[in-house]
């Protein structure tokens, strides 16, 4: 035992005397190591290298976060496994992952990811096969052509309801809930309930578990769900709340046999009413309205702040409610659950730490920079800077 001890004070001394050494070439390293992830010019890395000496830490990160591989490389990986349920890192580049690319690019507020019409694509002229609304081509021939996202002359912005094809009107775009992968992968078959579960998942840090809560009403939970025993006690805490705001997407389907996103104004799909004689007593959907039930109780803690936009309260209650996929966005959006969560993301793949990992200290850090994040009116570049900086520390 004694031995083990002496081993380990000696790895310790080791560690804490290689952080009294480290100096501008090491920190250097480290941004180019945990921003990048690949090599970079000597003449680069000397410009980062005298910014850090200088004191300028942010600065020399925030140059990295404008070099084509934090884009081709770092953004791709990092938003790739939202595409799928699987979570599937090998994923090939879709209109998701390149429409949230290019908006960390050109510093579109990341407020925007749930609610805005838009969608990159590949320029006119780089000879790749047009956007379709029933395949993935164009983003494959992207990516087999190596296309340099970082170019906004080649990942080019436009919107979704302009996109030839579409049949989404503005109105019912939602940013990246509303791409052709996003849909294939959670309004696919089931009935839309998937797409609140990942939004949560990837947005707001949370499972379904995580927002359980069998206090709030069961109006809005659908005549599929048994109430038998044990619903009070386990499927209420969940299919309460979930149901409450899923009828937002009451519009939408993934056509099976076209391949694309379906939207039916003002008629609700049929996957909405399928196992209607289970609880026939059950909500009736019957337009795409929603209702919030966890801006009360225990999910307050989201810190729902979200208002206009579609959005409308419930003075007497403290519910919100809306009609449609873009004011739900902007009320997932507005918590401060959306802010954290999005540095908390950055946070534990520039520090390398799991969740089990994060410390008190590390909590309060992620807290701090999400603040900066929302000052920053949600730069994604900026709050990527800040993390680098505050692991290097």
């Amino acid at each position: 035992m004694y031995i083990i001890l002496r081993k380990c004070r000696l790895i310790a001394l080791l560690i804490f005397s290689f952080q009294l050494l480290a100096g501008p070439k090491e920190d250097t390293k480290f941004l180019v190591d945990r921003i990048l992830g690949t090599a970079v010019t000597p003449t680069k890395f000397q410009e980062v290298e005298n910014l850090i000496t200088s004191g300028q830490r942010k600065q020399a990160a925030l140059i990295l976060t404008n070099h084509p591989d934090f884009y081709n490389v770092t953004l791709r990986s990092h938003f790739i496994q939202r595409a799928t349920e699987e979570s599937n890192k090998y994923y090939p580049l879709n209109d998701y992952t390149a429409t949230l690319i290019g908006m960390v690019r050109d510093d579109i507020p990341y407020n925007q990811v749930l609610s805005a019409d838009i969608l990159y694509i590949g320029a006119g002229n780089l000879g790749l096969p047009a956007y379709s609304q029933t395949d993935n081509n164009h983003y494959q021939q992207m990516e087999d052509n190596a296309v340099d996202l970082s170019d906004p002359s080649k990942l080019i912005r436009t919107t979704q309801s302009s996109i030839p094809g579409s049949n989404l009107p503005a109105s019912a775009t939602a940013g990246v809930i509303t791409t052709r992968q996003s849909a294939k992968a959670f309004f696919s078959a089931g009935t839309n309930r998937a797409m609140i579960r990942f939004m949560f998942l990837n947005y707001l840090c949370r499972d379904l578990e995580a927002v359980h809560d069998i206090s709030r009403p069961l109006t809005m939970v659908r005549q599929d769900v048994s109430r038998n025993y044990p619903f009070t006690q386990d499927c209420a805490g969940c299919h309460a709340g979930m149901d409450g705001i899923a009828g937002a997407y009451a519009y939408y389907e993934w056509d099976e046999e076209t391949n694309q996103i379906q939207y039916t104004s003002g008629q609700v799909q049929p996957k909405y009413h399928i196992n209607d004689n289970v609880f026939k007593k059950g909500y009736v959907t019957s337009d795409d309205r929603w209702i919030n039930f966890w801006r009360v109780g225990q999910n307050s803690s989201l810190g729902w702040r979200a208002t206009g936009g579609g959005i409308s309260m419930n003075s007497d209650y403290g519910y919100s409610f809306g009609n449609g996929a873009k004011s739900l966005g902007r009320e997932i959006a507005g918590t401060r659950a959306f802010s954290s969560c999005a540095v908390k993301q950055v946070y534990k793949r520039v520090c390398l730490k799991t969740d089990k990992q994060l410390s008190s200290n590390d909590l309060t850090s992620i807290e701090n920079i999400a603040t900066s994040f929302e000052g920053s009116n949600y730069n994604f570049k900026n709050m990527w800077a800040d993390v680098a900086v505050s692991c290097m520390n």
